[in-house]
């Protein structure tokens, strides 16, 4: 069923408050920040398991160091 054209503009009503709806550019736009957003939390994640990894290396030095000295 097609919408109503409104008379003074020749465009598809809509009603008040209502959104749009999306176009291609626009849902083309937020499919690639998405990706992005997508790509960053990947990163942070690949960063948080590096860290953590780095982390228990250091621990597990200092205890053998404090091991070592205990003797």
């Amino acid at each position: 069923m097609d919408k109503p054209l409104s008379s003074s503009t020749g465009v598809a009503a809509r009603a008040p408050g209502s959104r749009p709806e999306p176009t291609a550019p626009r849902s083309q736009a937020r499919s690639a920040y998405q990706q992005r957003v997508d790509q960053i939390k990947v990163r942070i994640v690949e960063l948080s398991h590096r860290n953590m990894e780095n982390a228990m290396r250091v621990l597990r030095q200092w205890l053998a160091d404090r091991n070592d000295t205990s003797r």
